[in-house]
């Protein structure tokens, strides 16, 4: 949720703190305000434990206080536009006097390198490289007074330019000659560029610069063999002597870059006490439920519309000052303090805050964005505050006719944060463990067939979520099924504009969250999560049990009392 650094804090005994903020765009910006106005922010920041790795960290911060060492790094910001880094820079070092301040061209490796631990577990290994694509004079993506991008010239005539939105091209090695060979060309680039590289094959040198972090920055070395590579770090400027092709059009690194990068950061100050006033209405103000969801009365509903809400929406006061949390019991789940989490759909942010991240950006493709859900950044990072709350744990129930329900827990543990899909059944001292999310998946997930079932059969006497179409989005994170039925895609559009989602673009966000749900697994679920009593259950799956028995650790003799809250019927040849 929202756009991720980590914020660093080694204090003067030589132990450090780790922070995490959902403010990477702009981090520059706070730095702006010198070392007392940092460390006022940590309160508001979270401490759970989560380095972020290459992919997932867009910025980072450590102050060294005992050294007074200054380190960041940002994707965005003016930091990283060619016409502000220079002001930005010398606004921070006025700012921090006394303090040694530089730029992490490694980003989120140094910062773990810097306290001590493996820069290599920052890297992702298993990622490929994502090639940048080359622009065409003229893109709509190179418009604009800073529209970054990578410039890339060869020798002393040819010149090209490519999207700074993927890997950095001189991770490539030797293969980007090759694809340099068919890309579009550029008389002479103009533009105020992020980043560039300057290949000399001839005498098969390279010199190349970046004024964002980039994964490896200082090993890119070992991709050209046979090649002397130079690293110029930020200085654009070498780019210009080296290869009359790249000459930015003048301006203003002065007067008038520092006037904007301190307009920019009265803005940023700005909007985060928007942010900070705007979290305390969201916990404090009483839910508000939609048209059309709530009779007057507050008793059961009278219509049984797919797509509408049944039943009551608990109000849960979350107190900044006033009211206290609704404490919700799961019977064996005694990790953490759970609390009634139904109210939260009824907030702005909530519904990309829960499927954002399954809709997942691919290279060619829009990125995904809290708008195809009709939320915007601000609401789902605001929200992000509430779901994430290491003090309150939502837990959002699902009831299901004969006493069963589906229950979706924020495990909001520091260090271990996750999201637990449980189910619950009235006969059992502990839940099953439908699916578990902390990073990585584990759990045997839903059928597409399960997951209609389980979202179609509210019981609308015991409290929790009733709308069909809620449940229905709240449960398709766990959907783990390789051959769905023609009509799933219809059903999930129509699910997301029942929430609010835009009709224009329901239909493309279905597609993404189907196309990259999780693969079937078909095996009995591992027990070794703290739900389990920690034995592990490794015998291997009849091919004539049904897989809801597996997911459930049932016998066929004990399936057909759940099959209500599951699959819809009793079991085959019962």
């Amino acid at each position: 949720m929202g756009d991720r650094a980590n914020v660093v804090v080694v204090r003067g005994s030589g132990t450090h703190e780790l922070y995490r903020t959902g403010w990477a765009v702009g981090i520059d910006l706070d730095l702006v305000d010198g070392p007392a106005a940092v460390l006022a922010m940590l309160p508001e920041l979270r401490q759970d434990g989560w380095w972020l790795d290459d992919r997932t960290a867009q910025g980072g911060l450590l102050l060294d206080l005992g050294r007074k060492v200054l380190l960041f790094f940002a994707w965005e910001g003016p930091s990283a536009e060619l016409r502000h880094r220079a002001a930005a820079f010398e606004l921070i070092r006025a700012a921090w006097p006394g303090w040694e301040t530089r730029w992490l061209y490694d980003g989120a490796a140094e910062l773990r390198a810097y306290v001590g631990l493996d820069p290599a577990d920052a890297r992702c290994p298993d990622s490929d490289l994502y090639p940048a694509p080359f622009l065409a004079p003229g893109e709509e993506e190179l418009a604009g007074p800073d529209p970054g991008g990578v410039v890339v010239t060869v020798g002393t005539d040819r010149c090209h330019v490519a999207s700074d939105a993927f890997d950095h091209p001189v991770r490539e090695g030797l293969p980007l000659l090759g694809r340099l060979a068919g890309a579009p060309r550029h008389g002479v680039c103009r533009l105020h560029a992020g980043s560039g590289i300057h290949l000399d094959p001839e005498h098969r040198r390279l010199g190349w610069w970046s004024l964002s972090s980039v994964p490896q920055a200082h090993q890119v070395a070992e991709s050209w063999p046979g090649w002397t590579v130079e690293f110029w770090q930020d200085d654009w400027e070498r780019h210009t002597r080296a290869c009359s092709r790249f000459a930015p059009d003048p301006f203003d690194a002065g007067t008038e870059a520092r006037a904007a990068v301190l307009a920019e950061a009265a803005e940023r100050r700005a909007a985060r006490a928007a942010h900070r006033a705007l979290v305390a209405r969201l916990q404090g103000a009483p839910a508000r439920p939609r048209a059309g969801r709530q009779r007057a009365d507050g008793g059961r509903p009278t219509s049984r519309l797919p797509g509408r809400h049944h039943g009551r929406t608990e109000r849960v006061g979350v107190s900044v000052g006033a009211g206290r949390l609704r404490s919700v019991l799961i019977k064996g789940y005694d990790l953490g303090p759970l609390v009634a989490g139904e109210w939260l759909l009824e907030r702005a942010g909530f519904w990309a805050g829960h499927l954002l991240a399954g809709c997942r950006f691919t290279p060619g493709e829009a990125r995904p964005v809290p708008e195809w859900f009709g939320d915007d950044g601000a609401d789902t990072d605001a929200l992000s505050e509430v779901l994430l709350d290491d003090q309150a744990w939502p837990a959002i129930r699902l009831p299901c006719e004969g006493g069963h329900s589906a229950v979706v827990v924020h495990r909001n543990l520091i260090g271990d944060h996750g999201i637990d899909y449980l189910l619950t059944r009235p006969d059992r001292s502990r839940p099953e463990e439908l699916s578990s999310f902390d990073g990585d998946w584990s759990g045997p997930g839903l059928s597409w067939r399960d997951l209609v079932h389980i979202a179609g059969t509210p019981d609308p006497s015991a409290p929790g979520v009733h709308d069909i179409a809620a449940r229905l989005l709240l449960l398709l994170p766990v959907l783990a099924d390789d051959a769905l039925p023609p009509e799933a895609p219809a059903r999930v559009h129509a699910a997301l504009t029942a929430v609010g989602a835009p009709g224009e673009s329901a239909r493309q966000t279905a597609g993404h969250l189907l196309r990259n749900r999780r693969p079937a697994t078909g095996g009995h679920a591992c027990a070794d999560s703290p739900l389990s009593g920690g034995a592990c259950r490794h015998a291997e799956a009849d091919p004539d049990e049904p897989p809801e028995w597996s997911a459930l650790t049932l016998t066929p003799d004990r399936s057909d009392e759940p099959a209500a809250a599951l699959g819809g019927g009793p079991s085959p040849g019962a």
